[in-house]
């Protein structure tokens, strides 16, 4: 039932990016536990569940693999969700 996603970054994620990464968890009453170079993520979607997985993060490259996710959801809607996210904060290549 897992996702194994990976994104390209203009540039090596810094504190104020990963700030913002922190932020998206956050407003969507999410949880983010870890730094800039890998933790995990744990996203509550509303009336669906939670998604959990890990992320790391390597130069340009952030890896997310989701080891946990509802039925309903895809990992293609959870890859663009993600990407939208990345693109809207100009982190994506």
């Amino acid at each position: 039932m897992g996702c194994k996603l990976s994104f390209i970054l203009k540039r090596e994620m810094g504190d104020e990016d990963f700030d913002k990464f922190r932020q998206f968890a956050s407003s969507s009453n999410s949880k983010l536990e870890g730094d800039k170079e890998q933790g995990k993520i744990s996203i509550k979607i509303s009336f669906i569940g939670s998604i959990t997985g890990d992320y790391n993060i390597s130069g340009k490259n952030l890896f997310i693999e989701i080891t946990k996710r509802p039925k309903l959801v895809s990992c293609v809607k959870i890859e663009s969700e993600i990407k939208s996210f990345l693109k809207e904060n100009d982190l994506l290549e």
